[in-house]
Order: C-alpha cells, then sequence, then structure tokens
C-alpha cells in the first residue's frame, strides 16, 4: 500500500520540498498525480460513491422506521422540475413535500459544494411561490470533513 503523501517532494514535509528545489528538480516533476496519470485521484473517484452510500443507507432507514413513503433517485437521473436531482422525494417525484439531499464531503471546498447544491435546491422550492409557501420542504444530511455548521433552508 502506497500512502498519497509518500513522495519525493511530501514524505518529509518542508523539508523534502526544499531538497527538492534546491536540486532545480522541475515544478511540473513535482505534479505526482498528473505524472502518474492519477492514480490517487481516480481510486478516490472509484469509491467515492461506496462512501456517500453509509449516509444514504442511513436517510433509508430512518424513513423505513418511520413509516415515510419516499423514493430514492438513481444517479443521473432525470425528473421534471428538477435540473439536479435530490437523492431523495418524499412520496414521490409527482407530489414532492420533502427533498432529501445527502452528501459526505472530504475537505472545505467539498463542503461549500454541497452547500451551494442544497441552496440551489432551496431556490427551486421557492420559484414562483409566496414566500411563506414553498413548493416543497429541503433537507440537507451532510457529514464530514470540512462542514462545520447547519443550514436551514
Amino acid at each position: 500500500m502506497v500512502h498519497r503523501l509518500d513522495k519525493a517532494d511530501t514524505s518529509a514535509g518542508l523539508v523534502s520540498l526544499r531538497s527538492l528545489a534546491e536540486l532545480g528538480l522541475p515544478y511540473h516533476i513535482l505534479l505526482y498525480e498528473r505524472f502518474l496519470g492519477c492514480p490517487f485521484a481516480a481510486h478516490r473517484d472509484s469509491v467515492s460513491e461506496l462512501v456517500g452510500d453509509v449516509l444514504e443507507i442511513a436517510i433509508e432507514e430512518a424513513l423505513h422506521q418511520g413509516g415515510i413513503s419516499f423514493r430514492k433517485t438513481k444517479r443521473a437521473e432525470r425528473i421534471t422540475g428538477f435540473d439536479q436531482v435530490p437523492d431523495f422525494l418524499v412520496p414521490n417525484e409527482f407530489n414532492p413535500q420533502v427533498v432529501i439531499e445527502a452528501k459526505i464531503t472530504e475537505d472545505d471546498g467539498t463542503a461549500r459544494d454541497k452547500v451551494t447544491r442544497v441552496q440551489h435546491l432551496g431556490a427551486l422550492a421557492m420559484a414562483d411561490q409566496p414566500l411563506d409557501q414553498p413548493k416543497f420542504e429541503v433537507v440537507a444530511g451532510i457529514a464530514g470533513r470540512g462542514f462545520g455548521f447547519a443550514v436551514r433552508t
């Protein structure tokens, strides 16, 4: 097993980076993920859906235990009225009363992206509606590194 930081420029932190810079190593050689064909990024992308499933499975179980009817959407599915389909529609896509978006974050940039997605769902809920009557409620389940605040839309 090779850790993603076990590389010539990162193995000893700033000391290893400084040593390589003093040797005159070209910057493009330091971009290992690009140089090696993104092996770590490829692996991360290949398992990201499995990681996200943990949260979605927990939400499914909670809805089942509560006796709540819902429809879990599929990846890249299209549903009328949603340019980005949420993970769950309660009770269904024909009469959504609640939409649930479940995301696991790995850093603060990813967390911001997820919050933006939830805010967009909130804007869809309010489009062409009186201010106090959204088309549906938006519920976000966001967990992981880089996320330290709650948003209620």
